[in-house]
């Protein structure tokens, strides 16, 4: 099982079923290929929730509400968006997956700027 494979490792079981189809969460941008494996965090964090698995980690996957994040950054002027997509934000346009401002999001959101 899936979750015994873990072995009590949140990490361990968000990085086992990167693979798969259904957990397969990357983006390219500027050329690099990003693996956020945000289902599968998701998922481990869910098993914990519902009790099915004990994690001694859970403290390590990500933050899961990330599609605030670089809203809350832009706000406090830690994030600077190009006019036309603060427009494009503006008018409630989505922003594609796969596309290269939302790759570029997720890239911010990988960058670690303080200790």
């Amino acid at each position: 099982m899936l979750v015994d494979s873990a072995a009590g490792s949140a990490v361990a079981l968000a990085s086992a079923p990167g693979g798969w189809e259904c957990f397969a969460d990357t983006s390219r941008c500027d050329g690099v290929r990003l693996q956020f494996r945000k289902r599968a965090q998701l998922a481990a964090a869910a098993l914990a929730r519902a009790g099915v698995a004990d994690f001694g980690d859970l403290n390590r996957l990500t933050m899961f509400a990330d599609n605030l994040v670089p809203h809350v950054l832009r706000l406090d002027g830690v994030l600077s968006f190009s006019a036309e997509l603060v427009r494009r934000i503006g008018r409630g346009e989505p922003i594609e997956r796969g596309s290269p401002e939302r790759s570029r999001f997720a890239r911010a959101r990988c960058t670690r700027t303080a200790p």
